[in-house]
């Protein structure tokens, strides 16, 4: 988002909520400044440019991208990232796929899984990540729904097999 943009001119939507609990949607945007969210209801970013994203403490679902599952076309668009990814404390389940992630991917201490899903722990899915994948503490693990990331650094911890 640059200067003279407002939220609704950049693709942001925020919905309902209290006390900085929100359900933040970012579509098919293009944002100038590093994305930090706390303590969210819960947050899609879809077919976006960004610089980096931090999301903590949502105690809803975290979309970020979206690969093919299940044979379906992806309800999510891929996103581009310059730099990191760092999901943390997050309880209601998350997905990242897809996306192109110049930067490290960090996962720790998320818990729960996707609600309209079966599908334990994290999807950590056809993602292209420049840097490092780091997962730990999450419960369940982190899975990749046999749609592998591809990793120039290394895939460290609870997330080594997803490279």
């Amino acid at each position: 988002m640059n200067r003279e943009q407002t939220p609704e001119s950049a693709g942001l939507r925020e919905e309902g909520g209290d006390l900085g609990r929100t359900v933040v949607t970012i579509a098919n945007s293009h944002l100038d400044a590093p994305l930090a969210s706390n303590q969210a209801k819960s947050l899609s970013i879809c077919g976006s440019t960004l610089p980096s994203v931090s999301v903590a403490n949502s105690t809803g679902f975290v979309l970020i991208g979206g690969a093919k599952d299940d044979g379906g076309p992806a309800a999510c668009g891929p996103n581009v990232i310059s730099g990191n990814v760092t999901l943390r404390d997050n309880t209601a389940g998350i997905e990242l796929g897809a996306d192109t992630i110049s930067g490290s991917v960090v996962l720790t201490n998320n818990t729960g899984q996707r609600p309209d899903s079966d599908k334990a722990g994290p999807e950590v899915e056809a993602n292209h990540i420049g840097a490092f994948l780091v997962c730990s503490g999450n419960t369940p693990v982190p899975v990749d729904d046999n749609q592998p990331n591809t990793v120039a650094g290394r895939a460290i911890g609870q997330c080594a097999g997803l490279a």
